[in-house]
């Protein structure tokens, strides 16, 4: 069961990227984070109040606000990659991420079957066969070390998400939304500017954040 939310949350994950990639063609990143954020603390709030229940200790707390603000760094980086560089090379580095959650679980004891560790082969196998063309076509250093930046923060950000999910995970998301929150509302404040956003873009905010 484990394996086939991991493929749900892939596809659903995947999705809000390529829809937050797409409208940072034209807005900055930062608006489009933070402006999608609210929405995905709405739905969590929901999500939790329907199939969860509220109850969670420290532990939630601090692992699922050091998961919001890696996650925050990681999606600002990542937009703003996917802004300045090609969508082919930008995705797949930034997918790579994967590998620290899992290091960490060979180091903690995590003894992965002789499958499983063909299918991580594989994985990397394939970020190198779709982004090694393009990046031997002379591909910018920036958006290559925001994506490489993007994948250490999301890393870091489903490690410690895992660690309060063993807890409570839904109250885990709920934490990590109300972090990234927080802090785009702050910046808003401090630089009095909502990043160009327009009410036509509340939709596609909606969906992303979602």
């Amino acid at each position: 069961m484990a394996s086939i939310y991991a493929l749900i949350s892939s596809v659903i994950w995947g999705t809000a990227d390529y829809l937050g990639g797409r409208l940072t063609r034209t807005r900055s990143s930062f608006a489009v984070t933070g402006g999608s954020q609210p929405f995905g603390l709405i739905a969590t709030l929901i999500s939790v109040a329907l199939f969860g229940s509220w109850h969670y200790t420290k532990d939630v707390a601090i692992n699922g606000a050091l998961a919001g603000a890696l996650g925050l760094t990681g999606l600002l980086a990542f937009y703003t990659a996917l802004a300045t560089g090609r969508m082919g090379i930008v995705s797949p580095i930034s997918s790579t991420g994967v590998i620290i959650p899992f290091a960490i679980g060979m180091l903690s004891g995590d003894k992965p079957s002789s499958v499983q560790l063909v299918g991580v082969v594989i994985a990397i196998s394939g970020v190198i066969l779709a982004s090694g063309p393009e990046l031997s076509g002379g591909a910018p250093v920036r958006p290559v070390a925001l994506a490489a930046y993007a994948a250490f923060s999301f890393g870091l950000c489903v490690y410690f998400m895992s660690r309060g999910a063993q807890i409570n995970p839904g109250m885990t998301v709920v934490f990590m939304r109300l972090t990234q929150v927080a802090i785009m509302f702050s910046v808003a404040a401090i630089v009095r500017s909502k990043g160009g956003l327009q009410k036509s873009d509340i939709k596609m905010l909606v969906v992303i954040g979602a």
